[in-house]
């Protein structure tokens, strides 16, 4: 199959839309910045998603037919959700891929973050729950002075919702029907060169060590794949 033909799903992409890849994002600002007028006023000094960015929610439903995704790549998508939404999304996931294809994913390590808050706690540092709140985008340091501030925080969606680690994610890969499951860093993917256009070096370095980047597979074959049919 040539490269053109592929079919690569980008979830969660923000501003960064691979030319070879279907970009999709559920922000509430990308369907509010595309209204006629008001839309236009709001981001007129602010950057804009790109036009080729589609919204698309992975919560609600797969984002393309049954089998035909030849990749799948998300990064700092998953923990922006409940987590109960986050098992639908990848039993969506699963449904898209072809057998035997990828999802890369990419979440904060609530591991490393743990390990850094307690070294830092046992060595006396006062700042050491502040560290662990802001690098795990946990509360709420300080509430927006201007409307507009308020409105940008509500669109944004910014705020995280459930946090990882590797074992964790691990047995939500295998418990959605995936296997191969893996750890993966910036550049290794051998099957999927188009990834260089969407990865970012700073979304594999968290604030205290790398963060929980997997790569893990559906199944190669039908009989391998219990969860052909997810439950919404």
């Amino acid at each position: 199959m040539a490269m053109a033909d592929r079919l690569l799903i980008h979830i969660g992409c923000g501003f960064t839309a691979g030319p070879s890849w279907r970009n999709f994002d559920a922000s509430p600002t990308l369907v509010f910045e595309r209204l006629p007028l008001v839309g236009r006023l709001y981001t007129r000094n602010q950057h804009r998603f790109p036009a080729a960015v589609r919204y698309g929610d992975i919560v609600r439903r797969p984002l393309c037919p049954p089998a035909t995704a030849d990749a799948v790549f998300t990064s700092h998508m998953l923990e922006h959700v409940a987590l109960d939404d986050m098992r639908r999304a990848l039993r969506h996931i699963l449904t898209m891929l072809k057998p035997g294809a990828p999802l890369r994913l990419i979440v904060p390590d609530l591991e490393s973050r743990a390990r850094a808050y307690v070294a830092a706690a046992e060595r006396g540092d006062g700042a050491a729950a502040h560290h662990f709140m802001a690098g795990a985008d946990l509360g709420v340091a300080s509430e927006p002075a201007s409307r507009l501030a308020r409105l940008a925080r509500m669109l944004g969606n910014a705020a995280h919702k459930w946090m990882y680690d590797r074992a964790t994610m691990t047995t939500e890969l295998t418990a959605a029907g995936f296997d191969r499951i893996q750890r993966c860093r910036l550049g290794d993917s051998a099957d999927v060169p188009e990834l260089a256009e969407i990865e970012e070096a700073g979304r594999y370095a968290g604030p205290d060590g790398p963060e929980l980047a997997l790569e893990a597979r559906r199944p190669a074959t039908e009989s391998e794949d219990s969860s052909l049919n997810p439950t919404n």
